[in-house]
């Protein structure tokens, strides 16, 4: 017989475990080492049921269970080593209130595999710790989530235990993985997302987990979160094998975690996917702050129920601020990011000062005592804290309109700032007339029109901060439109004002072009330049500004030719004002330059860069974009290392503006991505891309040509890595979002239609890339002039598309053509599109026996200063 079944020790285990139970930390320590001496055995005993207890979340539990759970756990060794189905025992991992959790091995020589086997505790058959263990079994069976530990095998031990085997997760908990690796707020966020993405996944499956905290939800060394231990869980609709409830409470045990349960737990009522929620809120408290919202340390069970229940917990911001003997370290990680560790020492002020507001609300929220005000499901949480992560309002604040507007102000500094200087210049113009000429009548006048000019220009402007553009609204579009309609309403009453009806024409246009409905902008904008056309010489500055903005939404349409047209009139008309520099300047001579192909495009490019850096801050993201507008420009004359080393100085910007959720930054990510193609780093294409696409779809609601676009760039991707399958998967989704978006007959499937056409080459079914070479020679044709070199790439990639097909004639002519245009641009642009065009018509000749227009080409490549 054991030392743990003889009758007499187990009463010595008894009292020394019982009167542990009432003395605090230290005490209980100095108490052990006296009371079990030198008995190391009767110690590490003592220690086993003091552990069970702490880790089982035991309210009032009989001393028998204890017993039994005690005795289990030293006999547990034992089994060590031995095998159970088609798996050998490895070691323990841990235990918990119902079994206790090994490491194991295939041992049937199918494979190698490590696994996870969790095996009910010998002596803890009774029915309802049976039915639950079952009820694992079969929930695990139900789920299939990338972030839910997945259920393998399962069966009945030779000695009539249960068993069953799942993923075996090496990881740390998540709020020691985020500590361990000095996560910053955004990190933390982006990680309990996932969290909530699986809970989430679990509640469309009827199932509540009940017991989430951060002991299981484990997060890998790569990064991937992981949702363990459903031995709690509870089916919320018990499919048709399921006769009996399973219990919430018997014999005195409450399966939960007394710091991370709700108060209907606590109090044991009717679990719903309420409670999960709460926990969430209390993962993510401890996951910000560092601790949990209550301190149950040396509370009597009722005391805890009474804390948790009535108590209301501080903000988070409070908690992290008052918590004794720690507060944040906060460091760099490299110049563009902050790396923050609630468990290191050193300043908190602006860790309290990001919790403060809406983290703080929306913890609260989860947290509330009444289910029904807490979040309606883990989604809406999560989405919340989207909002939050992206700058937009968070539907746990009133959805006033005050709260509104300053979240768009602070998501829109510049822009706002920009306004309101002008609303502020415009009547500061009107006072001082009004001070400097009172006695004028005429100056009276003018002073009282651009007064009033300028009050309602500032009306209109903030009735617009309520029509949220995708970045604030997601996708929200219909308040959008209807606030947006009203103004154009009022605008059009004012023909009597044109200046103020022209401004307020131009403030919608610009509003509509940011939710991305470009055909509704186009006419306001135009009618806008009209009105500033009819009041103002050249030399005003609104009709360049008009010039340009009319210019950004033709490009956005496709009308390229005009997009052009205009953005040049800007310039020259910017030009033509002495000592004048703008930021619309800055950008009409970045856009001329980004879509040129000639000497020039450097130097406009470059003089925008200088312009933009004497108006703005160096990590604007109008700095980025003309860097990355210098590394296309390298990129395209074959000049890689410089392309890569502006594409770098771009990263490190768009790096440092995790805020940023906006279409430009989408655009800016996306370019960066083909950038990075382009130089063969396609792991960092792919992730690029991927975060563009992310942003679209937060912005827009439903399909947009800028979710086609990164679509089409992915595909991209794949095809020059021969991911031939995904390539064609992401193509046919590229045009049926570009499709379902603005219909067929956008220029932006010409893009789409070139790389698939590309793709089928590279596949070698030239029969199948034809017709879509054709289709796209045609479109580019229909609207570019005949020397563009765009049409020279099209005009090449279908001339070696036929020659592969033996139509040399029609190949020739295009080959030849496509190479006279290549010449006229002799300023080191299109090298490597040059070089392939010479190695086509090499083979062409060879293929058509003309020798010596072959070595005649053959030359021309051997003394070849461009391409790779």
């Amino acid at each position: 017989m054991s030392n743990n079944d003889n009758p007499e020790r187990w009463k010595l285990l008894k009292e020394i475990f019982s009167n542990a139970l009432e003395l605090e930390n230290d005490e209980q320590k100095d108490y052990l080492r006296r009371a079990c001496a030198d008995d190391l055995s009767l110690l590490h005993d003592v220690l086993a049921l003091l552990d069970a207890y702490d880790a089982s979340g035991v309210i009032d539990r009989s001393m028998d269970q204890l017993k039994v759970s005690v005795i289990s756990q030293l006999k547990s060794r034992e089994i060590i080593g031995k095998k159970i189905g088609s798996y050998r025992i490895i070691k323990e991992l841990g235990h918990g209130g119902m079994g206790d959790v090994y490491l194991a091995e295939r041992a049937d020589g199918v494979y190698q595999q490590h696994v996870a086997l969790k095996m009910m505790r010998a002596g803890f058959l009774f029915d309802e710790q049976l039915l639950r263990f079952q009820s694992e079994r079969r929930i695990l069976a139900s789920l299939n989530h990338d972030n839910i530990a997945r259920l393998y095998d399962g069966g009945i031990s030779s000695d009539g235990q249960p068993w069953f085997v799942m993923e075996y997760v090496k990881g740390k908990p998540i709020d020691e993985y985020c500590n361990s690796r000095n996560f910053s707020l955004r990190e933390r966020l982006k990680l309990f997302l996932k969290v909530c993405d699986a809970v989430q996944y679990a509640h469309r499956n009827l199932i509540a987990h009940r017991d989430l905290k951060p002991g299981n939800i484990l997060v890998t060394d790569e990064g991937k979160v992981k949702l363990l231990d459903f031995g709690i869980a509870k089916l919320l609709e018990p499919d048709e094998n399921t006769e009996v409830e399973l219990p919430a409470t018997k014999t005195g045990l409450l399966p939960l975690t007394p710091s991370y349960a709700s108060p209907e737990q606590m109090r044991r009522q009717t679990i719903t996917t309420s409670s999960d929620v709460y926990q969430l809120g209390v993962v993510l408290y401890e996951l910000l702050t560092g601790v949990r919202p209550y301190d149950l340390k040396g509370k009597t069970p009722g005391d805890m129920e009474r804390t948790i229940c009535e108590a209301e917990p501080r903000r988070p911001s409070m908690a992290l601020a008052t918590k004794a003997g720690t507060s944040i370290n906060i460091k760099k990680k490299d110049e563009n990011s902050r790396v923050i560790n609630p468990a290191k020492s050193d300043s908190i002020g602006q860790f309290r000062k990001k919790l403060r507001g809406d983290l703080d609300t929306i913890v609260l929220k989860a947290l509330n005592k009444a289910p029904q005000r807490r979040y309606p499901s883990t989604g809406q949480l999560a989405e919340d804290i989207r909002a939050y992560l992206a700058g937009r309002p968070v539907s746990a604040h009133p959805d006033s309109w005050v709260y509104r507007t300053g979240k768009f102000m602070r998501r829109h500094k510049w822009g706002v700032a920009a306004t309101l200087v002008l609303a502020l210049m415009l009547s500061f113009y009107a006072i001082t007339i009004t001070w400097y000429s009172h006695k004028t009548l005429i100056a009276l006048e003018e002073a009282e029109r651009e007064r009033a000019k300028s009050g309602q220009v500032v009306d209109f402007l903030l009735a617009m901060f309520e029509a949220n553009d995708p970045a604030e609204a997601r996708g929200a579009t219909i308040t959008a439109r209807e606030l947006l309609e009203r103004g154009v309403g009022q605008a059009e009453a004012l023909s009597h004002q044109p200046a103020v009806q022209g401004q307020m024409y131009s403030v919608a246009g610009l509003v509509y072009q940011r939710l991305g409905e470009y055909e509704d902008a186009l006419p306001l904008l135009e009618r806008a330049l009209d009105i500033s056309d009819s009041l103002y010489d050249d030399a005003h500055p609104e009709v360049a500004q008009m010039h340009f903005y009319l210019a950004d939404v033709l490009h956005y349409l496709g009308n390229y030719r005009k997009a052009h047209a205009h953005y040049t009139k800007a310039a020259d008309l910017f030009r033509n004002i002495p000592g004048h520099i703008s930021l619309e300047y800055a950008a009409s001579l970045h856009n001329i330059g980004a879509s040129r192909h000639d000497k020039f495009a450097r130097k406009d490019i470059e003089k925008a860069l200088e312009m933009r850096q004497k108006l703005l801050d160096d990590d604007h993201p109008d700095i980025a974009q003309s860097y990355l507008a210098l590394g296309n420009y390298h990129l395209l004359k074959g000049e890689h290392e410089m392309a890569g080393k502006y594409f770098r100085k771009t990263l490190s910007i768009v790096n440092s503006l995790d805020d940023d959720i906006s279409p430009r930054m989408a655009s800016m990510l996306q370019s960066l991505g083909q950038g990075a193609r382009s130089l063969g780093d396609y792991e960092q294409a792919e992730e690029l891309l991927y975060k563009a696409l992310e942003i679209c779809q937060t912005l827009y609601n439903g399909p947009h040509v800028h979710i086609a676009m990164c679509k089409k760039s992915l595909a991209d991707v794949y095809r020059d890595s021969n991911d031939f399958s995904s390539a064609q998967n992401y193509y046919n989704k590229a045009m049926e979002s570009l499709k379902e978006a603005v219909g067929n007959d956008h220029p932006l499937r010409r893009p789409i239609l070139q790389g698939k056409a590309e793709m089928y080459s590279r596949m070698g079914n030239h029969a199948a890339a034809e017709p879509l070479h054709r289709e796209v020679l045609a479109l580019l044709e229909s609207v570019l002039n005949p020397h563009h070199p765009r049409i020279a790439n099209a005009r090449l990639s279908l001339g070696t598309c036929l020659l592969a097909l033996h139509k040399y004639t029609e190949a020739e002519e295009l080959l030849v053509k496509s190479l006279e245009t290549y010449r006229e641009n002799p300023d080191g642009y299109h090298e490597s599109a040059k070089k392939n065009n010479l190695e086509q018509l090499v083979k062409l000749y060879e293929v058509m026996g003309k020798d010596s227009i072959a070595k005649k080409h053959s030359d021309y490549l051997a003394n070849f200063a461009g391409g790779e």
